[in-house]
């Protein structure tokens, strides 16, 4: 959602973030088809946490990417039932599942890096150096604000 200046919440940032995380969500799946990959913004990123600090459990997924556990176990079923992900008992509790990325996943991690890298790329196209980097700080600063009050 687009406000108009005149708008009560324009001033305000949390409807801006909104409005872009939603093109994202938007974008990235359009891009990353574009190069053959089929997958959403949600999926990619969570083969990459995986495949950068796995083996994890279902709750560390979740926790790492701030999404309900319902929500993180419907997508890993997702990524396992297209072979990417494979589950794995800890080595010290049973009970417990880890998830890693199996060939395929580790394969498809590897070989999309760049059209990611491209995509990202893309999106970054009229900001400079300092505008990327004042933007990184602010939105660590809005993150933090938003962990310190999560209700």
């Amino acid at each position: 959602m687009i406000l108009k200046e005149d708008h009560p919440l324009y001033p305000f940032i949390l409807p801006h973030l909104a409005a872009t995380m939603k093109a994202v969500n938007q974008f990235v799946p359009k891009a990353l088809a574009e190069h053959g990959y089929h997958y959403s913004r949600a999926q990619w990123f969570t083969l990459r946490q995986i495949g950068e600090w796995g083996p994890l459990s279902q709750q560390a997924i979740a926790d790492k990417m701030n999404r309900d556990k319902g929500a993180v176990k419907r997508m890993l079923d997702t990524l396992k039932r297209k072979g990417l992900i494979e589950f794995i008992a800890h080595p010290s509790d049973k009970r417990i599942k880890q998830v890693i990325l199996s060939d395929q996943g580790k394969s498809l991690m590897k070989e999309s890096i760049g059209p990611m890298q491209e995509i990202a790329s893309s999106v970054e196209t009229n900001l400079s150096i300092e505008e990327k980097e004042n933007l990184i700080k602010l939105l660590a600063k809005v993150r933090a604000n938003l962990k310190d009050n999560n209700p």
